[in-house]
């Protein structure tokens, strides 16, 4: 994936393109059908995106997050953010799970070159790492302008 430099820490360039790239069509396929809550929270506020007349997201604020073996992820949100976005840059089977305090505490498993974004507002932390590879992961707070 292609990086650009944000206040000197890596962030994906490809973050708000694919956002960019979501049409009204595309979102409303998923209006009649039954989803998670925060499923429901993730398109809604792509939803209120991209009726924006500049459809331009920033980030906001980007730091990279070394979570060593023993290491763990307290629990927080991002409330002041729409959504929160998490590129894995290098992730060990058992390196620590990022769990989602949504309905269902949803867990996902960290894979190399993997994007997640989720609403800002979510409480999330992140399992202890029991492999004996340190995970590096970019986190980057997106804002809507």
């Amino acid at each position: 994936m292609n990086f650009k430099i944000y206040n000197n820490i890596g962030v994906l360039a490809e973050v708000t393109s694919a956002i960019k790239s979501i049409s009204s069509n595309e979102l409303n396929v998923f209006s009649g059908r039954s989803f998670d809550p925060l499923v429901k929270r993730t398109i809604s506020l792509v939803q209120d995106y991209i009726s924006l007349p500049t459809k331009e997201v920033k980030v906001d604020y980007g730091w990279i997050v070394n979570v060593h073996p023993g290491e763990e992820g307290q629990l927080h949100n991002h409330p002041t953010y729409p959504l929160v976005a998490v590129y894995y840059v290098s992730a060990a089977p058992g390196c620590g799970d990022l769990v989602l305090h949504d309905d269902r505490h949803t867990r996902i498993i960290p894979t190399p070159d993997s994007l997640i974004v989720f609403p800002g507002s979510l409480y999330h932390h992140i399992d202890p790492n029991k492999s004996a590879q340190t995970r590096t992961s970019v986190g980057m707070n997106l804002v809507f302008k």
